[in-house]
């Protein structure tokens, strides 16, 4: 190696050293004057909160890539909003840009660089010295990721990949294409009466809710190790094909065995497979204890 190349690297050493120094001496001086130099908020059970504003953003895809987390979408908001619960700085991306909210586990530029329309943001180096706080009071076992969207916001489609935890869609309006993976985790999903939707929602362990009254769309619902349950209003004209091959299916209290496949064809279907558990469908209003009462009454 050239002396020059041996001189650069002992220079880039040493700044790097008091850099490491100088942030360090920072943060100690910041932390015994009361000074606090991190942008987080924190929730009762000190887990980190982040909330970020997104209503300057046309937001049309909403993409989410993550490991361990429960994530909830909500509809009937003021504003587009996203809240970040016990998430560390740099430890994901979350970006807005070309109208897609994408939010994604990993460390990396993207996760260093937060990208929008109104440009590119870093919040410094004081979020990944290993050897301070970094303004983490307490490693959560829980994360979650909360959006909340207005109602006259039109977002056509919805990616969620989820290792582990729960999935919510609530109240969601307009017509949406939604993909939903859960390795482990529940999901449930309840829209509005005017809501069109086409979902095809997936989980290897957990069960599944799928609430919407006056159901129009085409859904596909699979869970490999769990029960699902349908919310739909006995007057809505629908196509199912609902598969239980080891457990049972019942359709409006009545037992329809291991499969309930309708001779229609319509526009507005609802596949449901439950691999190891069971498929029950309801009317609204009908809680599971007055099933589970309506079927003792029904062996008695």
């Amino acid at each position: 190696m050239k002396p020059r190349s041996i001189i650069f690297l002992i220079v880039a050493a040493v700044l790097i050293v008091a850099g490491i120094i100088v942030c360090a001496v920072g943060s100690a001086g910041a932390k015994s004057d009361g000074i606090d130099i991190y942008s987080y908020s924190y929730d009762e059970n000190d887990r980190t909160v982040t909330e970020v504003d997104i209503s300057n953003e046309a937001i049309g895809k909403i993409s989410l890539e993550l490991g361990s987390c429960s994530v909830r979408i909500e509809g009937g908001g003021d504003r587009p909003t996203v809240k970040l619960v016990g998430f560390e700085k740099y430890r994901y991306s979350l970006s807005t840009t070309g109208s897609e909210l994408k939010i994604k586990d990993g460390f990396g530029p993207t996760a260093l660089i937060g990208m929008s329309s109104d440009g590119i943001s870093f919040d410094g180096m004081r979020y990944l010295f290993p050897f301070v706080s970094r303004g983490i009071h307490s490693h959560a076992e829980t994360r979650e990721v909360i959006i909340s969207l207005p109602d006259k916001l039109a977002v056509r489609k919805i990616s969620i990949n989820v290792e582990r935890g729960d999935v919510t869609l609530d109240s969601l309006s307009g017509k949406a294409d939604i993909v939903i993976n859960v390795g482990e985790g529940n999901i449930a999903s309840s829209s509005k009466t005017d809501a069109s939707v086409s979902i095809a929602a997936d989980t290897g362990a957990g069960d599944i809710l799928f609430e919407n009254p006056i159901y129009v769309g085409k859904t596909d619902l699979h869970t490999a190790d769990g029960n699902i349950r349908l919310v739909i209003t006995g007057q809505t004209e629908c196509e199912y094909q609902l598969l239980a091959p080891l457990g049972k299916i019942s359709v409006y209290t009545a037992d329809a065995g291991d499969s309930y496949i309708t001779e229609t064809t319509l526009p507005t279907k609802l596949t449901a497979t439950a691999d190891k558990g069971s498929i029950t469908l309801v009317e609204p209003g009908v809680s599971e204890s007055t099933e589970g009462d309506t079927e003792t009454a029904e062996t008695e």
